[in-house]
Formats: C-alpha cells, structure tokens, sequence
C-alpha cells in the first residue's frame, strides 16, 4: 500500500521496531479518525504483512507505549466501535474473492483489536486522480478499473451484504493485479434490512439519500449509486454534488445540478454505458439499475454499431457472419456419411487420370533439360557464382549488423528518454509533496497558535470576570451585629459595616427581656451627629414607635417631664405587657449623611420595674451617657463615596 504522510500518528501509534505477537512492527502506513495501520513483518513466515489497529484517537490514548486507554466518559462509545472494528474483521475474513481485500485474522491486546491483511504495492483511486487531476479517462481504462470492482461487490451482494462505503479512497490500484476494495468499516449484512435500522454511514457525493437516515431501507442500489458516482468522476473529473443537495434543488423545482453525461459526452462513450451510470445515479432507488448483473450487462453492451461505418459493409460483415455460420455447419457433418456411387462420377476419373500423366511426363522433360544445362557450366563460370554469392551475404550481414545497431541506439535513446521523463515526474511529485507538506504544516502552526491565542483569551476573560467579583463583592457591605447582655437586658442590632454617601441602609434593633420583675421598657437609637435623618419604619412590634429630631420636646418617662432634644433619634416603647423571655424589635430605614465620614449610632435599653416600695430603672453600664443621661453603647458605620 501507498506509505502516507504519519507524522500526526506517531506519538499515538506503537513504537517502530516493538513486536505484536510475531509481527515486527516496520513503518505506519496510514492513520484515521478510528485507527492506524501499519507495515509488518510476520516474523513466522518471514512475509510483509499489514495489520490494521482500532485506535479513536477522540476518546483513547496510549500508556507504557502499548496499552490503549479509553476516556472513562467515553467507555460506552470505545466499546461501541471496537465492536464494529471485529465486525469488519469478521466481514473481511468471509470473503475469499481476488478483488477484495482479505483479513487472514484478527485478535484482541493492548485493550483492543487488530486484524492482519496482505501488503499491496500502489495506490488508491483517490490518490492517482488527485495527482492527474486532468486525466481523461476513455470507456475501456474504466472498465478495466471498476469490472473487477464491481465482481468484487458481487460477491459481497451474494453473501447478502452491503459495502456502503464505496469511493476512490477505498479503491486501491495494485501494481501488477487487479483493483481491490477496501476498508469495509461501513459494510453490514443486508438480509431484513427491511425491518432493521442501520446507523447512517456516508461518504459525501458518492452516497446516496437513504443512507443519510439511520431507518431508511439499503439495498444493493445502494452500493450500485455509489458505483455510478466514482464512474462519473472518471467520465467528468468532477466529484458529483450531495444527493442531499440534489434533492433540495428538485424539491425546489430547480434542475438537477449533476451533469447530463447521456449528452455531453455521447461522442466519447457508448450510449448503453453512460445510459447505465446515469440511470445508476437515480436519486429514488425504483429508479435505479436494480441488480449487479444488471449493471454490468449496461456497462459492456454491444447495442450499437458506429454511425460512420457504410452499410455495404454491414451487409459485408453480415454475408461473412452467415458464410462462417454455413463453414461451421457444414464442419460438423459427420464425415462417415456415405456417399451413393453415381454413373456421372466414374465418367470424369479417366479424363483427370490422362491429364495428370500428361503434366508428369513434361515436369520429367523440364528437369533433364535442367540438368543438362547445369552439367555445361564451367569451373571458372562456377567460381564466379560462389564468390558472387559470398559478396552477397556479406553485403547481407552488413546490413543486418547495421540495422542491429540503429535499433539498440534507437532504444536506448527511447530507454533514456523515459529515464528522464520518470525522473521529472519523480522530482515534480517530491516538489509537489513538499510543498503541500510545507503548507499543512504552516496550517497546523497557524491553527495551534489560533488555539492557544483562543486559550489565553479564555483565561483572561475567566480570570477578569474572577477579578470583577471580587472587586464587586469587596465594594459590597457585610452585614454587622453587635450584641449587649447585662442586667436583665439582652440587645441585638444589625447594621451594614459602611454606606456610600446618600445612599439607604436598613438598622435593626431587638431587646429581649431577661428579668421577671419587669412588664415594660425602652430600646433607642440616636444619632448624636444628626440633627435630623430622612427615612421610615420598616417593621416593628413596640406598642410605641417614634423618631424625633433636634430641636423636639418630647416627654422624659425617666424624669416624668417634658424635655427638648439635642439630636435625632428613634425610640421604641413598650407599656405594661412585656412579658418575661419576650423579644421587641423595630428596623428603620435611613438615608446616609453626605457631609460625615463616619456616622455614630448610640444604642440604650430600658427595663421599668415596678417593686412594693419603689419604683426603678436598669440602665447598661456604661461611661457614655445620651441626652437624656442615659448610660448607652456606640458603635459606628463607616460612610464611604
């Protein structure tokens, strides 16, 4: 087989030298999507082998440069196809057909598989029509490629498969044997088809529209439209459009953009012929040739017989058909027929008997006069005439001698000549291969560095959204609480850490009441640095709830008399129903001071209790005192812009 450009298999192919049971690994041939093949050594027989190994470079890769390891995601879909790789074994090792590829085995290591064919010399369809892109092909360089093609897939239709696969690069052109066809990954047995799925395999221009869906019936118009399609590119040069496309363009009501090969090309090829390739292509299969038999008896029909051959000879060759035809009969008379003894045929023996007398009494006469004459001839005479003769021959062998030798320097002119020629082919397909070796690789430089570039776009994208977060999240406030238990008095508020200026905040305040002589209390916020605050009352359970700014006169419950206040506050009160472990909460919603840094807050709690002979207050202990000359605790909150 034709060795490939492998550089892509290498570092996932086995190691050149290592051995696979008693097969030598020598060289790989080629890599896919789904395997690599290699070039062996059966050590056994001492003969070049192929083996071909299932290897999906998609989901697997190779450890200890032997074991194959399958994505564990990806398990159900490795097992998949290694399965599909022993059907395709399986499917080779049944067929035994002089232009069909032969599996002699296939056996299971590494943690897959591989199955062993013979090594051919040459190359695929697809490779020789991509290095004469201009080649015209005539009636019978086809044939002579796709008949034993096509009584290899005869064979495959026998056996009550389908290839489904066929295409230039599956068929392989053998340097001194046949075409042989290849790679039947794709081929599935076609008995019940009607009644079965089969998973959607195609090939682009050369399948056909049932095997773009997994349910639609294939049968063997299936294989023959792929046929068709690879005799068309031969006729063309051109590789036929999708018949997905075909389709769209005749639902669309538009013609069918696949040549018209019946009328552009019927001065080149025989009508009967490119009758069958066309009608071959049907894009509905009833409309196809329907069988193999079919299909060759099309290809070499001898319907017609050229135009410009006069009818006088026509009726020439029809008189010789029929004279051979009366030879042939009158052959095949038996020879032991007897023959009735006439009175008119003993008449005519005598005259022919006199006759033949009479012509061998003159033939006598001639001869003596002959030798009479040649006894005449003198020494000298007879001298000349041998020397005459040895000139003769002399000059005879001369001319032979020269002719030799115009005609080995004639061939070796015409030997040189094709030295030169192949010589130029081999150099252009080495510049050529460089060149387009050069450029897959500018590619592929190209592409990993579009693929890193993309990477490095991802990450900084990820790690500016990363950023962002935490720039957002650090500019967001954390929620604070601060806690008092003394006396009886349990507190809790909740207030942001900071605010932006002119911004709203939320403050919560809770007392629980710890102490069982007590029935009502206090809870106040007030903000010595504020005369006044907008903002509202959010939620609350005091029986009273009131926000008083500076200057207000409210009254003092403590001192029993009216007072004026210094500074904005919000106070809370509960009469006579404060029940023993009960909670009182209110939660206020301001609006931040543009003109402060740092906004205080004080916070007092109060319990009343009512005793037999006094009457009495439980403030926090404390060294800051509010307005009123209540002990408080402060805490503060930052105001940020």
């Amino acid at each position: 087989m034709l060795e490939e450009n492998i550089e892509e298999a290498q570092s996932n192919a086995l190691s050149i030298g290592s051995m696979l049971e008693e097969f030598e690994i020598l060289s790989i041939l080629g890599a896919g999507g789904f395997g690599i093949t290699y070039k062996v050594k059966d050590t056994n027989l001492n003969k070049i082998m192929v083996i071909k190994e299932y290897m999906p470079n998609a989901f697997a890769s190779r450890s200890n440069n032997t074991t194959v390891t399958c994505i564990s995601k990806d398990r159900e879909t490795f097992e998949w196809g290694l399965e599909r790789f022993l059907d395709e074994a399986r499917t080779l090792s049944s067929f035994d057909h002089i232009s069909i590829v032969k599996a002699h085995r296939f056996f299971e290591a590494n943690n897959t598989a591989y199955f062993v064919m013979d090594f051919y010399e040459g190359e695929t369809l697809e490779d020789y029509l991509e290095k004469h892109p201009n080649k015209q092909f005539n009636q019978d360089e086809i044939l002579s490629v796709m008949m034993p093609i096509i009584e290899g897939l005869k064979a495959v239709h026998n056996e009550g498969f389908l290839h489904r696969d066929i295409a230039p690069d599956n068929i392989f052109l053998r340097q001194t044997k046949p075409p042989i066809l290849i790679d039947f990954g794709a081929s599935r047995n076609a008995l019940g088809v009607q009644s079965q799925n089969i998973s959607a395999i195609v090939k682009h221009g050369y399948s056909p529209p049932e095997q773009y869906t997994s349910s639609s019936k294939q049968d063997e118009t299936t294989d023959l439209y792929a046929i068709s399609a690879v005799i068309y590119q031969m006729i063309t040069g051109i590789k036929p459009p999708e018949s997905t496309h075909r389709q769209t363009e005749a639902f669309n009501g538009d013609s069918d953009p696949i040549e018209d090969i019946e009328q552009i090309y019927k001065d080149k090829f025989r009508p009967s012929f490119l009758k069958t390739v066309a009608k071959g292509l049907s894009l509905r299969q009833k409309d196809r040739v329907q069988s193999i038999k079919e299909f060759q008896e099309g290809l070499v029909s001898e319907d017609e017989i050229e135009e410009d051959e006069p009818k006088d000879e026509l009726v020439s060759k029809k008189k010789t058909i029929a004279i051979t035809k009366k030879i042939e009969t009158s052959e095949d008379t038996t020879p032991n027929t007897p023959t009735p003894n006439t009175t008119p045929q003993k008449s005519i023996v005598m005259p022919i008997v006199i006759m033949v007398l009479v012509i061998v009494i003159i033939g006598l006469g001639l001869y003596s006069y002959k030798q009479s004459q040649e006894a005449v001839i003198t020494p000298e005479q007879n001298k000349i005439t041998v020397d005459n003769e040895k000139i003769k021959l002399q000059k005879e062998l001369e001319r032979l001698k020269q002719e030799k030798e115009d005609r080995d320097r004639k061939e070796h002119l015409v030997k040189l000549q094709k030295e030169k020629e192949e010589l130029l082919r081999l150099q252009h397909e080495k510049e050529e291969r460089d060149r387009k070796e050069q450029l897959e690789k500018i590619q592929r430089e190209k592409d990993e560095l579009k693929r890193l570039r993309e990477e490095k776009e991802a990450r900084d994208r990820e790690e500016e959204a990363i950023a962002e977060a935490m720039r957002k999240k650090a500019q967001e406030p954390i929620e604070k609480t601060s806690s008092f238990n003394e006396n009886g008095i349990y507190i809790k508020v909740k207030y942001p850490s900071f605010v932006r200026a002119g911004d709203s905040f939320e403050l919560r305040a809770e007392m629980t009441n710890n102490t069982k002589r007590a029935k009502q209390g206090g809870l106040t916020l007030s903000f010595p640095d504020m005369n006044s605050m907008s903002g509202s009352i959010l939620r609350n359970n005091f029986s009273d709830l009131n926000g008083y700014s500076s200057p207000q006169k409210i009254y003092n419950k403590n001192s029993r008399r009216n007072m004026t206040t210094q500074y904005f506050m919000v106070e809370g009160w509960q009469k006579n129903t404060w029940s023993y472990g009960q909670t009182k909460y209110f939660s206020v919603q301001l609006t931040a001071p543009q003109s402060l840094d740092n906004l205080r807050v004080n916070l007092r709690g109060i319990l009343w209790i009512r005793g037999k002979h006094d009457t009495r207050e439980i403030p926090y202990s404390s060294s800051i005192y509010d307005q009123q000359g209540f002990a408080v605790k402060r805490f503060s909150i930052d105001i940020r812009r």
